[in-house]
């Protein structure tokens, strides 16, 4: 998941509308996302052993998110994982999984939603 996850924050800091979303120094967020990614897909619980629960929606509330944030997010992580030649029923199985995961953190509704 190194690679992968080296490959999503590349193209993050090239995106002009998430890369603001991120702190200047992206290296701790790459170094955390990692760890996260190893212990979601059934590695090891460094994580969780380094930083607590996860807790990902209080982690994630002081960024605004909305639906194009969301989907902007799992674009550039299926891109990675075809980037890193991430097998398709692999990379499938885990945008499938993703893909709830990144849009319970919407904390933001287009202007004139009710």
């Amino acid at each position: 998941m190194e690679r992968v996850v080296a490959e999503l924050y590349r193209r993050i800091e090239l995106d002009p509308e998430l890369r603001p979303l991120f702190p200047d120094d992206l290296q701790a967020g790459r170094d955390n996302q990692i760890l996260f990614f190893e212990q979601w897909l059934g590695g090891e619980a460094r994580y969780t052993a380094l930083r607590g629960s996860p807790r990902l929606k209080k982690r994630h509330q002081h960024f605004p998110i909305d639906e194009h944030t969301a989907s902007r997010w799992l674009g550039h992580m299926a891109d990675a994982l075809r980037a890193c030649q991430v097998d398709d029923a692999t990379t499938e199985e885990i945008l499938a999984a993703l893909d709830p995961l990144a849009r319970h953190f919407i904390n933001q509704v287009p202007t004139g939603a009710d």
